[in-house]
């Protein structure tokens, strides 16, 4: 006769996982804190031959580059993370095998509560659709496209290169995206909707970033409307919940607790919460432990204030007087919420309050830096309940007693599973740094420069009325909008040949589509982009109330006429 095992045990169903994590984060701390220093020693002074010319070549770097006790240091600084990363997966997996903590924190839910999440989410991603001018990206030129993850793979397949260069088709991809949400948003065939709109949502965030770099705005929404395709969303506040009630078919009532849609409410929070986390820790890992430093806080809104973005609020400049201790307060706060963030996952109390402050936080960032996370902002409602959000006076459902719905049998060790991955496989990019969209290490303002230097890049126009004005990038193009467009200028000082050809040709296509639609007299004759360094610390530095601060350390100067044929251009270089 088979002994059934005890039901707490079932829940838990990690114990052997877990002993398995640690020993291999045991094992991996044995060999890279006593192992490895004596390899990386080794090869630093010699005594290991190595025949492999490029590995020898950068070995010889090295050598010049920093002492032995410098570069153990820096590998004993790297290997802390991984088991950092570990022990994290590890808490949260003990968390899920406990009992109380899953009786307290994640049952109770109800499909109304698990609709109002979908209502955030897809209004979420929505909004940062309809801010979005997709059908621009077919004005860029194509060398402009780079490594994308995934969307370096679907770029590659036939026919994708017409799809970017047709504004047509591009604003029709848009259009279904939005459409799409709404859909899901309204509950209209939630099965189908929400995991297209997901699919939409997913390449058109991902076309925007293959011409730009993989930023962070609007990349959580995607996160969480991938958790929700796995989940019973459209089951309350919703078109199908109203089709179901029709047709006669049995509903489980929109305030009756349900295990499934607790654990689908956990995992939508337990995402949100893990991107908070390992922007935090990021933070840690690469700015180290003084990344609050004033002048590294300093650096960061001077920059974001001068270089330009779709807002220009200044307010970063005007801290300028201010004392070091008030950079260092912003620093330690910013850092400090989001490293608690993942007590909303324990406490009740911190659902109620971390996620006000972290919204006070990005309208700080806003003002300050010039950086509007709109939807970071618009998530935080996922802790709140919807209905007192909008003024009814309801009551909280109770948590349901351990034992009391024979569904948990079933339920409970297939959620926790899932989640143990899920956790496990964002722990695993932040680990392995990993940058391929949609994976994100979340490396947001991570590094630290204590300098006290900022480089910025303004960009002039003179019109064909000889006027000269800031250069209206954003307008021209509005696919690299909130300056996107800054890392492909950069390139015309600090990249080669190819890099500043780059440059100059987007600079040539956003004059070409900006002067499609601008009067004759406004239109874009040649841009002048310059180079600024502002040593803030100086005190011969100029005033940061200038347009400019800090020394001009660049310039070039773009015709907005076409390039001539290579052909023509070779004539040109022989005197022909």
């Amino acid at each position: 006769m088979s002994v059934r095992r005890p039901r707490h045990t079932r829940l838990a169903g990690s114990g052997r996982r877990l002993r398995v994590a640690l020993a291999l984060t045991a094992g991996w701390l044995v060999v890279a804190y006593l192992v490895a220093p004596l390899v990386i020693a080794a090869l630093y002074r010699g005594e290991l031959d190595v025949r492999h010319p490029q590995l020898a070549e950068e070995l010889a770097a090295a050598q010049a580059r920093a002492s032995l006790e410098q570069h153990l240091g820096e590998w004993r600084w790297f290997a802390i993370w991984p088991a950092v990363a570990a022990l994290v997966w590890c808490g949260y997996a003990l968390l899920l095998a406990n009992r109380r903590l899953v009786a307290r924190h994640v049952h109770g839910a109800t499909a109304t509560s698990l609709a109002g999440l979908r209502l955030a989410v897809c209004g979420s991603a929505l909004l940062v659709t309809l801010c979005e001018h997709l059908p621009s990206v077919a004005d860029l030129p194509p060398e402009m496209a780079g490594r994308m993850g995934t969307m370096s793979l679907l770029a590659a397949l036939p026919g994708c290169d017409r799809l970017l260069a047709s504004a047509g088709a591009l604003a029709m991809l848009q259009a279904l995206t939005a459409a799409l949400l709404v859909a899901a948003l309204v509950g209209w065939r939630t099965r189908v909707t929400l995991p297209a709109a997901t699919v939409a949502y997913f390449l058109l965030s991902g076309i925007l970033r293959l011409y730009s770099r993989l930023f962070h705005v609007g990349l959580t929404p995607l996160y969480l409307l991938i958790v929700l395709c796995f989940t019973p969303a459209g089951d309350a506040l919703s078109l199908d919940r109203r089709r179901r009630l029709r047709a006669a078919e049995p509903l489980a009532g929109p305030e009756d607790p349900q295990p499934i849609y607790g654990w689908s409410r956990y995992a939508v929070w337990t995402v949100l919460a893990l991107v908070y986390f390992e922007a935090g820790l990021s933070k840690l890992r690469d700015g180290g432990l003084l990344w609050w430093h004033p002048v590294n806080l300093r650096t960061l809104l001077y920059r974001d204030s001068l270089a330009p973005m779709a807002f220009d609020f200044d307010w970063g400049l005007a801290l300028a007087p201010a004392p070091d201790a008030l950079f260092a307060l912003l620093g330690l706060s910013a850092l400090a919420v989001e490293l608690v963030y993942p007590v909303v996952l324990v406490s009740r109390r911190a659902r109620r309050w971390v996620p006000a402050v972290t919204a006070a936080l990005h309208l700080g960032i806003l003002l300050f830096q010039n950086v509007a996370f709109f939807d970071l902002l618009l998530l935080q409602v996922l802790f709140y309940d919807l209905r007192r959000l909008l003024g009814r006076r309801v009551a909280v459902p109770p948590s349901v007693p351990v034992g009391a719905d024979a569904r948990e049998e079933t339920a409970a060790p297939g959620a926790a599973r899932g989640l143990r991955r899920l956790v496990a496989l964002f722990l695993l990019a932040w680990s392995a740094r990993l940058e391929l969209y949609p994976l994100s290490a979340m490396q947001m303002y991570a590094d630290r420069e204590t300098s006290g230097e900022v480089e910025y890049v303004h960009v002039l126009v003179r019109r064909a009325s000889g006027q000269v004005t800031r250069a209206p990038l954003e307008e021209a193009i509005p696919a690299l909008a909130d300056s996107r467009y800054r890392w492909t200028l950069d390139r015309l000082f600090e990249g080669g040949e190819a890099d500043r050809r780059t440059a100059r040709r987007y600079l040539r296509a956003a004059a070409r589509a900006y002067n499609r639609r601008a009067a004759s007299e406004e239109r874009i004759e040649s841009f002048d982009v310059r180079k600024y360094r502002w040593r803030f610390l100086s005190p011969q530095s100029m005033p940061p109330a200038t347009e400019t601060p800090g020394e001009l350390i660049g310039r070039e100067v773009v015709s907005a006429a076409e390039e001539p044929p290579a052909r023509v251009q070779v004539e040109a270089a022989r005197g022909g």
